[in-house]
């Protein structure tokens, strides 16, 4: 990924504060069934678990929400640009191409769009 943008910097930010949340709420649920275990009161635990992991999820589904969006802006803006697509070197119609089945890199000084196989592992998050 190149940072291009300031939103590019944002959707990085969402994804750690996402993770780091995430992180913080399972901690507390440790920390709640620890508290069960030994027969405590686990009311403010179990309200703290809740609100981080829920935190965490949403700002995790917003980075990656956003991402997609960068993704398609970039995407649109090569049509309109009329760039030239590849395929492992072979020239392709965009319209038949599902940009998320692959890896795109933009070649923005010869207007070419080079797209790989991808194994789409790790693709949701970045």
């Amino acid at each position: 990924m190149t940072f291009d943008s300031l939103r590019d910097y944002f959707i990085v930010a969402l994804y750690l504060a996402g993770s780091v949340t995430l992180a913080l709420g399972v901690i507390s649920l440790i920390r709640t069934i620890l508290e069960m275990a030994a027969g405590q009161s686990t009311r403010k635990w179990v309200l703290r678990t809740v609100v981080l992991c829920s935190a965490g999820t949403l700002l995790l589904a917003s980075g990656i929400w956003g991402r997609k969006i960068v993704e398609e802006r970039r995407w649109n803006q090569a049509l309109d640009e009329n760039y030239t697509f590849y395929i492992d070197g072979v020239q392709v119609n965009p319209d038949t191409v599902v940009p998320s089945d692959y890896k795109i890199t933009y070649d923005d000084e010869n207007k070419n769009v080079m797209i790989t196989r991808s194994n789409n592992i790790g693709r949701l998050l970045w």
